[in-house]
C-alpha cells in the first residue's frame, strides 16, 4: 500500500534520532507497507515502542517537517521552497519524502547538502565579468586530488572581459533546473553557437545556489577533456543574473537512448549495439578518471546526465553536485533547511545530495566526508548495469525505500536478471565489481576503464563476428526459402509432365512429344537447382557457426534445415535418410527439436456397439519384415489418451460377441487421434473376406513404381475384401453353371492368351463341362487352387453377375484405392510386408530356380500378407480395379504375377487397360461393401 508523508516523515526522524535499529526499522516499515495500518500503529503493535513513546516521536516528527517545503521533482526527487517562491507549496505525492537519510551509528545534521567553503567571495563585481585561469593565490590539486597550499581558496579578482554580456545575442531557452536555466546564444565575436547556464535568482553571494554555481563553474572549468562540457567565459547579464558560457551540446542523453533501446526502437538499435554503448561508456569512465586525478568528484553519475552526440561524443554534463576533494563543504544556514533528491532522468540544482537510484551506498549516509572517487565509480557502474540489461540496478520505489535498497546493496547480477541477453560473464564481474559496497573493493576509475578496454577489444572481434553471423544467417535463409520454392516447383513440374506423358501415346509423333521433353528437361534442371539451394543454405549456416560457434539462431536455422530433409525421408520412406538426418538434427538441436524428434503423440479409442478390449502393438522390421512387438493393454473402451511414439501401430479389438479385428494406424509427429471402432460379426463380413475398416490412408506417392499415384491421403469407407484371388476351381465352376444356360457365352469368357483366341480350357462334350487341361501351351500345369488368369474386365464382370445371382452375395471389383489400402494399409508401405524386397516374399520371376517361371497355388507365399490379412497382392497374379482416369472408370491393373519382375510388385503399381484385354498373367478378385 505505500507509507504515507507523516509515515515517512516519522521513518527518517526514528533514523536520525537513533530511537530503534536499522533491521528493526527496515521490518517495521515493510509490513506497514503491506498492510493498511499506519507506521505507528506497526510499531506498537510489533512491540518494538510503546504507544506514548511512538506518539511522542511522531509529534517530533512533524514539528521538524517545515511547512515551506514543497515537492518540485517527480519520483523521489524533493526540494526546499526557495525565498523567491510563491509561497505555495505543492503537494507532495507517493515516493516523495521530507528527509534525507543520514548515516547510522554517527552524528549527523538532519538537513544534507552544502555548498564548497571559501566560495562566497566570488561573485563578479559587474555585469560581463568572468573568472580567470587559476592563479598562485588559487586552490592548485595535485593528480590524487590534494590541496598542497590551504584548505580553502582564496578570492578571486575578476576583470572585466574585451567584450562583456553584450556579445551574446539571447535565443531560445533550452532547459530549467531548480538552479539555473540554459539558454541558446550566438557569440558574436566569434561567431558560433553557445549556451549559457544562467543563475536563477537571487544573485546574493551568501545563497548557497549561488556558491554551488561557483563551484561548478571552478570545478568545470579546470577539467579540459573530450567527454568534459569546456567553460568558454563567465559574466552578468544586462539583467544583472550570473551565467557562464559553454558549448552548445546536440545530440541525445544515454537515458534517452536506453529508454528508446527498451521500446525496442529498430533504429536506436541499429545505432546502439552493445559494443557502442559500451565505448561511449569507456569514454565517460576516462573523464571521470580525468576529473579524479584533478581532485574533483562528480557525485551525480547517471544516463540523464551522460550527453551523446551524432558523430561520437561522449560528454558527462551537469556539474552542479560536484565536490573539490580536499575543501571541506559547508552546511546550508539553519534558516534553509533542505534535502532535495534529483530523479534519475532530470537535473536538478541546489543543496542536493544525488539521485538515490544512482547514489554510492556511502553518499547516501549524507556526511560529505564519507564521499570519495571510489562513490562516482559505483556511479558508473549503475550505469553499464543499465547499459548491460536496460534496466536500472534499482527500481525507483520513493526516496526511502531506494536508499535502503542502495545501503543493503540489494541488486541481482546483470547476466542473472536478463539472461536472454547473453551478457558475457567478464562485463558481468566488471559491473559487479564497480558496484561493490564498500568503496575500497570498487576499482578506480581509470581501472574500470581500461579493464572494459580490453574486454571491449574481445567484444569488438565478437561484434564482428555477430556482424559476419547474421549476415550468413540472411544469406542461409533466403537459400533455404529458395530451395523450398524449387521443391514446390518440382514437384509441379513432374506432375505435369506425368499428366502428359499419359496423354500422349507412345507412338505419337515428335511434335507431341516436344513438350512433354521440355517437362522432363525442366524437371532435371529443378532438381539440380534444388540441391544447390540446399547445399549453399547449409554451407551459409555452417559458415555462421564458424563464426559463432554457439550461437543458437545458426544452429536453430541448421536444425530446421535438416528436419525438413528429415520429414521429406520420412514421407519417402527412405529409412537411411531418416537416421541420417535425424542425427544431424540432434547434433544442432539446443533443446527446441528434441520433442518434434521423439514427437509423441497420444490415442483414444471408442467403439460403436459393445465394448471391445484394446491392444496396440508397435510394427518394427523383423528380418526385412514389418511384425508387431509386444502389445501393449490400453483396456476396454472407451480407453483414456496413451501416448505413442510417431510410426506404425496394429491395433486389435477383442470382445465375446464379434470376432478380433485388426485397424493399423500411423501415428504422426505429436497428432492427436480419436479411434472410433465398428466391430463387425463374420457374417457381415462375409466368409472368405477380411474387413478393412474405415479411415484415411496414404495412396500413390512411390516414383518407383511404374504408373502409381501422386501421394494422397485419402479418407476410404469401410469394405471387405478376398482373402485370395479367385481360383481356378471358383472360376471352372462360374464357366460350367453358365453353360447350363448359354454354352457359347461360357466359351468366350474361358481364359485365353489373346482377346478372342488362343483359349487354354476346352469343353468335354463327353462330360459337357469345362476341364482344365493338363498343361498350358506355355508347360504349366494348371491345377484348381492356382489364381484364375487369361481373363479380361468383361470375363471378371461376368464372373461376378453369376455369383450375384447364384450365391446372392453383393460382391465387385474393388476400387483401385480399395485395393490399395488393403495391400498396404494406411502408411504408405511400398509391399504388403513392409519397405524391403525379396523374391521368397512374394511369387515372382525370381522366386524359384526354375528355367521358366510358373504360376503358384494361392497362399503359397505367407510373408505377401497385408495388415488386414489379405493374400498375395504382390505377386502371384496381377488384379483388375476399378479406377478414374479423366473421369471415365476404366479397369486398372494392380499387384505382381509370377513372371513379373520386382518393379511389378510394389503395391502403387498401376496400368490402365481396355475391358476385352486379356493377358496370361491377368486375375482378380472379389470386394463388397458392408452394411
Amino acid at each position: 500500500m505505500g507509507l504515507g508523508p507523516e509515515d515517512r516523515a516519522l521513518a527518517a526522524y526514528l533514523l536520525v534520532e537513533e530511537a530503534l535499529s536499522y533491521d528493526e526499522l527496515r521490518q517495521a516499515i515493510d509490513e506497514a507497507e503491506q498492510s493498511p495500518k499506519s507506521l505507528e500503529q506497526t510499531l506498537v503493535l510489533r512491540g518494538a515502542l510503546d504507544a506514548d513513546t511512538v506518539e511522542a516521536l511522531a509529534e517530533q516528527a512533524r514539528s521538524r517537517e517545515a511547512p515551506s517545503i514543497r515537492r518540485v521533482r517527480p519520483s523521489s526527487s524533493v526540494s526546499v521552497e526557495t525565498p523567491w517562491s510563491d509561497g505555495s507549496p505543492s503537494e507532495l505525492r507517493d515516493g516523495d519524502t521530507l528527509f534525507d537519510i543520514p548515516p547510522l551509528g554517527r552524528e549527523a545534521p538532519l538537513w544534507g547538502g552544502a555548498a564548497a567553503e571559501g566560495t562566497s567571495d566570488l561573485e563578479p563585481t559587474r555585469p560581463g565579468a568572468r573568472l580567470p585561469d587559476m592563479d598562485e593565490g588559487s586552490v592548485e590539486l595535485d593528480a590524487e586530488g590534494v590541496d598542497e597550499t590551504d584548505s580553502s581558496p582564496p578570492a578571486v579578482e575578476l576583470s572585466e572581459p574585451e567584450y562583456g554580456a553584450a556579445r551574446f545575442k539571447i535565443r531560445r531557452e533550452l532547459g530549467r533546473g531548480g538552479m539555473g536555466r540554459v539558454v541558446e546564444a550566438f557569440d558574436e565575436a566569434i561567431g558560433r553557437e553557445v549556451a549559457l547556464k544562467v543563475l536563477l535568482p537571487p544573485q546574493d553571494a551568501a545563497h548557497l545556489a549561488h556558491r554551488r554555481f561557483w563551484t561548478e563553474v571552478q570545478a568545470t572549468g579546470q577539467l579540459e577533456h573530450p567527454s568534459i562540457i569546456p567553460v568558454h567565459d563567465v559574466g552578468r547579464l544586462p539583467s544583472g543574473e550570473l551565467f557562464y558560457v559553454m558549448k552548445k551540446l546536440t545530440g541525445r542523453t544515454l537515458a534517452d537512448i536506453l529508454r528508446a533501446l527498451r521500446r525496442e526502437d529498430e533504429s536506436t538499435q541499429d545505432e546502439f549495439a552493445r559494443v557502442r554503448l559500451l565505448t561511449i561508456f569507456q569514454q565517460i569512465a576516462y573523464a571521470v578518471a580525468f576529473a579524479h586525478s584533478r581532485g574533483v568528484v562528480h557525485r551525480d553519475i547517471k544516463p540523464a546526465n551522460i550527453m551523446v552526440g551524432r558523430f561520437g561524443e561522449a560528454i558527462l554534463i551537469d556539474w552542479g553536485l560536484a565536490k573539490v576533494l580536499g575543501v571541506t563543504e559547508e552546511s546550508p544556514p539553519a534558516e534553509e533547511p533542505s534535502v532535495e533528491a534529483r530523479s534519475a532522468t532530470e537535473t536538478a540544482s541546489g543543496t542536493i545530495t544525488g539521485t538515490p537510484q544512482y547514489m554510492s551506498p556511502e553518499a547516501t549516509e549524507g556526511d560529505p566526508r564519507l564521499v570519495s572517487d571510489r562513490s562516482d565509480v559505483y556511479g558508473l557502474g549503475v550505469v553499464l548495469y543499465e547499459i548491460l540489461t536496460l534496466e536500472p540496478a534499482f527500481e525507483d520505489r520513493g526516496f526511502v525505500p531506494t536508499v535502503m535498497q542502495v545501503r543493503e546493496g540489494n541488486f541481482v547480477s546483470p547476466r542473472s536478471k536478463r539472461p536472454e541477453l547473453s551478457i558475457p560473464e567478464e562485463l558481468d564481474e566488471l559491473c559487479i565489481a564497480a558496484m561493490a559496497l564498500r568503496p575500497e573493493d570498487r576499482p578506480s576509475a581509470k581501472d574500470l576503464a581500461d579493464d572494459l578496454g580490453r574486454i571491449l577489444e574481445g567484444a569488438r572481434e565478437r561484434e564482428r563476428r555477430v556482424r559476419e553471423l547474421q549476415a550468413r544467417l540472411r544469406e542461409g535463409r533466403a537459400a533455404a526459402d529458395r530451395w523450398k520454392v524449387l521443391k514446390l516447383q518440382l514437384q509441379q513440374a513432374e506432375t505435369e509432365a506425368k499428366r502428359l506423358r499419359k496423354e500422349v501415346p507412345p507412338w505419337a509423333g515428335l511434335a507431341e512429344k516436344q513438350k512433354i521433353w521440355g517437362l522432363e528437361d525442366r524437371v532435371s534442371e529443378l532438381k539440380v537447382e534444388a540441391v544447390g539451394a540446399f547445399e549453399e543454405a547449409e554451407a551459409a549456416f555452417l559458415r555462421a557457426l564458424g563464426e559463432v560457434s554457439d550461437d543458437r539462431e545458426a544452429r536453430n536455422a541448421l536444425a530446421s534445415l535438416y528436419f525438413s530433409r528429415f520429414c521429406e525421408a520420412e514421407r519417402s520412406r527412405d529409412a537411411d535418410a531418416l537416421r541420417y538426418f535425424r542425427r544431424l538434427v540432434a547434433r544442432y538441436d539446443d533443446g527446441a527439436w528434441e520433442a518434434l524428434l521423439e514427437g509423441r503423440g497420444t490415442i483414444e479409442v471408442t467403439s460403436r456397439g459393445p465394448k471391445v478390449e484394446i491392444e496396440v502393438a508397435a510394427l518394427q522390421p523383423v528380418q526385412r519384415v514389418l511384425q508387431p512387438g509386444e502389445p501393449i493393454s490400453l483396456g476396454p473402451t472407451p480407453t483414456g489418451p496413451a501416448e505413442l511414439s510417431p510410426g506404425s501401430y496394429l491395433l486389435t479389438h477383442r470382445s465375446a460377441s464379434h470376432p478380433p479385428g485388426v485397424v493399423p494406424i500411423l501415428m504422426g509427429r505429436t497428432q492427436s487421434t480419436k479411434l472410433v471402432l465398428q466391430p463387425r460379426t463374420q457374417e457381415e463380413i462375409g466368409p472368405g473376406f477380411v474387413h478393412v475398416p474405415e479411415g484415411a490412408a496414404i495412396i500413390g506417392g512411390d516414383s518407383v513404381a511404374h504408373g502409381s499415384l501422386d501421394r494422397q491421403v485419402v479418407d476410404v469407407p469401410e469394405f471387405a475384401i478376398a482373402r485370395f484371388p479367385v481360383t481356378c476351381d471358383a472360376y471352372v465352376s462360374f464357366l460350367n453353371g453358365l453353360a447350363e444356360r448359354d454354352l457359347e457365352r461360357a466359351k468366350s469368357h474361358v481364359p485365353r492368351a489373346r482377346a478372342h483366341e488362343g483359349f487354354y480350357w476346352h469343353w468335354s462334350e463327353e462330360r459337357s463341362c469345362f476341364e482344365l487341361p493338363e498343361t498350358s501351351p506355355g508347360g504349366h500345369k494348371w491345377t484348381g487352387d492356382l489364381p484364375v488368369n487369361g481373363i479380361s474386365a468383361e470375363d471378371a464382370l461376368a464372373y461376378i453377375e453369376w455369383t450375384r445371382e447364384t450365391q446372392g452375395l453383393d460382391v465387385r471389383l474393388p476400387t483401385e484405392i480399395e485395393w490399395e489400402k488393403a495391400a498396404r494399409g494406411v502408411d504408405g508401405r511400398f509391399f504388403p510386408w513392409g519397405d524391403e524386397f525379396d523374391p521368397n516374399f512374394c511369387k515372382m520371376k525370381d522366386s524359384r530356380a526354375a528355367p521358366y517361371p510358373e504360376p503358384e497355388p494361392v497362399g503359397a507365399f505367407p510373408i505377401d500378407c497385408s495388415v488386414y490379412g489379405a493374400r498375395d497382392m504382390a505377386g502371384g497374379i496381377r488384379e483388375l480395379c476399378w479406377g478414374q482416369v479423366d473421369g471415365e472408370t476404366r479397369p486398372v491393373m494392380r499387384g505382381g504375377c509370377w513372371h513379373d519382375t520386382g518393379l511389378f510388385c510394389r503395391v502403387a503399381f498401376r496400368h490402365v487397360t481396355q475391358m476385352d484385354f486379356v493377358n496370361t498373367g491377368l486375375g482378380f478378385r472379389l470386394a463388397k461393401s458392408v452394411r
